[in-house]
């Protein structure tokens, strides 16, 4: 699978091979432990009932704050509607070869969640009537996909080893990395630990007081 995130003849997962690793321990099993066996994506695993229900999110402001809070300060955060505009996106801001996550943490991605995953939001969380609700039932569906897509992608480069960590101590940065059925990139995120330290810390204490 890795072998074939080829474009123009170069190696898109390059930056994975050289970084090859097997023995988890510190802080990957945290990662691993909350973004893939607990991962707040729905319906993608046993350990967690998804992101609506466990941190008690009722609407699409709620959702919206969550993600605003978990992208703070980060200049480049896009929400594409297409492998090929993100494509086109991570090449115009050349962070599609080489050493891309030296320059800055950046979370690219499209929003394109699986159809049941839409389904379940439409049947579970969007008000079954007419006028007003339409509208709001829209904004619903577009905050739920957007924080779903964001920690379903971080879920997946888990899940298929598409990611890597550089760096030590204060400055470790974490590259994650998702594809499509076509084996396009889907989504591409660079992310400080200790930004993803603090999600954790939060996720926490938003099971307790939601967000």
């Amino acid at each position: 699978m890795i072998n074939n995130l080829v474009n123009n003849g170069l190696n898109l997962t390059e930056w994975i091979e050289n970084n090859n690793h097997c023995h988890i321990e510190g802080f990957e099993k945290d990662l691993i432990g909350e973004f893939l066996l607990s991962s707040p994506a729905l319906e993608v695993t046993a350990r967690s009932n998804g992101f609506i229900e466990r941190f008690k999110i009722v609407d699409s402001v709620g959702a919206d704050v969550l993600f605003n809070h978990l992208t703070r300060d980060i200049d480049l955060c896009l929400v594409l509607d297409s492998s090929e505009k993100l494509k086109d996106k991570l090449e115009e801001k050349k962070l599609l070869y080489k050493h891309f996550w030296e320059k800055s943490e950046f979370i690219l991605m499209t929003c394109n969640v699986p159809n049941n995953i839409e389904n379940y939001i439409k049947e579970n969380y969007c008000v079954k009537h007419t006028g007003l609700a339409k509208e709001r039932n829209k904004m619903v569906l577009t905050s739920y996909k957007r924080l779903d897509a964001l920690f379903r992608h971080i879920r997946n480069s888990l899940a298929h080893g598409l990611y890597s960590s550089f760096g030590e101590d204060d400055n470790q940065i974490w590259v994650f990395q998702d594809h499509n059925q076509d084996q396009n990139i889907s989504a591409r995120l660079v992310l400080k630990q200790k930004r993803i330290h603090d999600w954790i810390t939060d996720f926490c204490r938003f099971e307790t007081e939601g967000v």
